[in-house]
């Protein structure tokens, strides 16, 4: 059960990932979604509920009831929704449920107390808990006083496909961009796009020809994608920051690779985390190091000084001077690249295909 298989976002190119693997082994799989196509069976639901209403829910509850029945395991992304509709939904039945908490929507909600019981029962009855690394875990845990994972929950963590993410047979840079550093990930306030943007600035005029790209949706937060615009014309980077939406994987790798390095700062709030880090792996696996911040999703895919650079989220000072540090010194900036690539290396999906399976083994019976 997912949100969305869109292969552009991280949820869906992850799920479809996991998916494709467990089929390749010989699982067969379904999906419960809200959009998004999939040559597997599959039931098209609501997810985008703002508050828990059973009665307007109902029907789709009856509906994913009969549909995940055929099913020996429902491996649900996130709790909220996807968790407490399986959860609701399978009341009674054999089946086993998984959670994959990945990031916002498995926290706790602030003077939400009945969403909460049901948040924490959904955990407390799931047969597994997969988390994604130890700071999605640790917010969550920190969301709700007192509560702690049980015996029920491990870390499972993101991957990459890395026949497809490689530096082998590296392209030449496209000439009307130039030198530039990159971002990945739709424009929202919490991958901090707008942060990196403003430590830029502060360092156009030592690296005049350095352009900053952008790859993502502009769609998903209109109005931060304003705030960005505005800031952009006032400080005239018009020239300097280019924005990609809709590229292919082929073209992101080509972006990639010959970018001199990757940022993306993000930032945490109480009720929104960063808790991916498959676009950190992605660029390490063509070949580049990382900027990323401290106590957000980046601390799982960057060895800070070993792979790439962790900085204090929202500390546009500091995070100048991060970049700053990997322009200037090319021999470090090869020395954390190719650090980063060897790490990569360790996070394929076929090591997270295989938790899976090891889990499943111990489910299916």
């Amino acid at each position: 059960m997912s949100d969305n298989l869109n292969p552009k976002a991280g949820l869906g190119r992850m799920v479809t990932s996991i998916a494709n693997g467990l089929h390749n082994n010989g699982h067969e799989i379904g999906f419960v979604i809200s959009s998004g196509e999939t040559k597997h069976n599959s039931i098209k639901v609501n997810f985008r509920f703002r508050k828990l209403n059973f009665y307007n829910n109902i029907i789709d509850l009856f509906r994913i009831r009969k549909f995940v029945r055929e099913y020996d395991v429902i491996i649900c992304y996130d709790v909220k929704p996807a968790g407490i509709l399986a959860w609701l939904a399978t009341l009674g039945l054999s089946s086993s449920i998984i959670v994959h908490s990945i990031g916002t929507y498995s926290l706790f909600e602030k003077n939400k107390v009945l969403k909460n019981k049901i948040i924490e029962k959904v955990f407390s009855e799931s047969d597994r808990i997969f988390i994604i690394n130890d700071f999605v875990k640790r917010k969550i845990e920190e969301s709700k006083e007192n509560f702690c994972f049980g015996d029920n929950a491990s870390i499972v963590p993101v991957g990459v496909d890395s026949s497809l993410f490689h530096i082998k047979n590296k392209l030449a840079n496209d000439e009307s961009l130039g030198q530039y550093i990159v971002t990945v990930g739709a424009l929202k306030p919490r991958k901090g796009q707008l942060d990196s943007i403003k430590a830029f600035e502060t360092i156009k005029d030592i690296y005049p020809d350095l352009k900053y790209v952008l790859v993502g949706s502009v769609e998903e937060c209109p109005d931060y994608y304003g705030e960005i615009r505005k800031f952009i014309e006032v400080c005239s980077l018009e020239k300097r920051i280019i924005f990609l939406q809709n590229i292919s994987d082929k073209e992101l790798i080509t972006i990639y690779r010959n970018a001199l390095f990757f940022i993306m700062t993000s930032t945490s709030t109480e009720y929104a985390i960063e808790g991916f880090g498959m676009v950190y792996i992605e660029a390490a696996l063509c070949g580049i190091t990382a900027i990323g911040s401290s106590d957000t999703g980046a601390e799982a895919a960057i060895i800070n000084g070993e792979t790439g650079l962790l900085v204090e989220e929202g500390d546009i000072n500091q995070i100048a001077r991060a970049m700053d540090v990997l322009l200037r010194d090319e021999d470090l900036r090869n020395k954390l690249s190719y650090n980063a690539g060897e790490n990569a290396l360790t996070y394929d999906w076929k090591y997270v295909v295989d938790l899976y399976e090891s889990e499943l083994a111990n489910l299916i019976i």
